[in-house]
């Protein structure tokens, strides 16, 4: 504070950015717990708050544009001001004569584990049920294998155990540890990932195409893998992250294959535009109440070969 004027660094000097938080928030909270985002319609608390040079950040895996969010960040995009007009507010709502000394907090992250479904060796398995729902896809469990999907009996978040209750899957990065739960059968796909946008999924690693497709999803890439063998597939991990380093893709000739919906066809140009690659949609005219492969593959998998037809003419038309 110099002059009786407020800055964006005097929040974090001189107030207590957990309880400005608490205040957003609309409860008390603590770094590394699970918390629904104030600032966009979310009801799965599925963000935590981590602290990084003495600033709390806010961590939002299904929406990485919120990441790196201070509590200025915060207030200014809820009152949709300036970041100094949201340092003077929180500092009129806050501010006493002798500001209050925030304590060091320690840094803390989440705390994950899973236990997988095990067979009678005490080794990963899958169940009936788990069986059933990937073949629908033309999935094996070689293929689940490996890229690393276990079928989960129950994991462990912040000391809170959860139960499986129906399908659960862990998607593991074996590289760095880091994990991407999922379950297709709620609304609330993805409970828990540590996995960031520059993770990159592999398909068909064992040829070398001058062709590739990226897609959206692991599930997408491993049925993508099937019907195109002769081709390179790769996935991000969501239609809204890219990567930093794109330099995979420098000799490829790229197709981009997301949903036909507003987010992946808004995803799509944007990968499309920084590799110059080419879109692939699924035509909902055609392969009806389908906007992906894996929908086709579920709910039309007599068109399936069709599609592979549709893309095959699509590669030699640009080849």
């Amino acid at each position: 504070m110099k002059n009786g004027l407020y800055n964006y660094q005097d929040v974090f000097k001189y107030l207590d950015q957990l309880s400005i938080w608490s205040d957003i928030i609309g409860k008390p909270v603590r770094l590394g717990e699970m918390i629904c985002n104030p600032l966009r319609s979310d009801n799965n608390p599925s963000c935590y708050l981590r602290e990084y040079n003495d600033v709390i950040l806010m961590t939002d895996f299904g929406y990485p544009e919120y990441n790196k969010y201070t509590c200025v960040h915060a207030v200014a995009h809820l009152n949709n001001i300036g970041l100094l007009d949201a340092a003077r507010l929180i500092f009129c709502r806050k501010y006493t004569a002798a500001p209050p000394q925030r304590p060091k907090s320690k840094k803390a992250k989440p705390s994950f584990h899973f236990v997988s479904y095990v067979n009678k060796d005490n080794k990963p398995t899958y169940r009936k049920q788990d069986a059933e729902y990937w073949l629908k896809r033309g999935i094996n469990s070689n293929q689940l294998r490996k890229h690393n999907v276990y079928a989960v009996h129950h994991y462990y978040l912040n000391d809170k155990v959860f139960y499986n209750r129906n399908l659960l899957y862990a998607y593991v990065d074996i590289a760095t540890g880091n994990t991407k739960m999922y379950q297709p059968n709620s609304n609330y796909r993805f409970p828990y990932s540590s996995i960031n946008k520059n993770h990159i999924n592999k398909g068909n690693t064992h040829i070398k195409s001058d062709k590739c497709i990226i897609t959206k999803s692991l599930k997408d890439l491993m049925i993508l893998e099937n019907l195109f063998p002769d081709i390179n597939i790769f996935s991000f991990e969501s239609e809204s992250m890219i990567p930093d380093d794109l330099s995979i893709f420098d000799d490829y000739e790229v197709y981009v294959l997301y949903d036909n919906d507003t987010a992946g066809i808004k995803g799509s140009k944007k990968v499309a535009n920084k590799l110059n690659g080419k879109e692939l949609f699924i035509d909902p005219s055609v392969y009806v109440g389908c906007t992906d492969v894996d929908e086709i593959m579920v709910k039309q998998p007599h068109l399936i070969n069709k599609f592979k037809d549709v893309c095959y003419m699509t590669f030699q038309s640009h080849g």
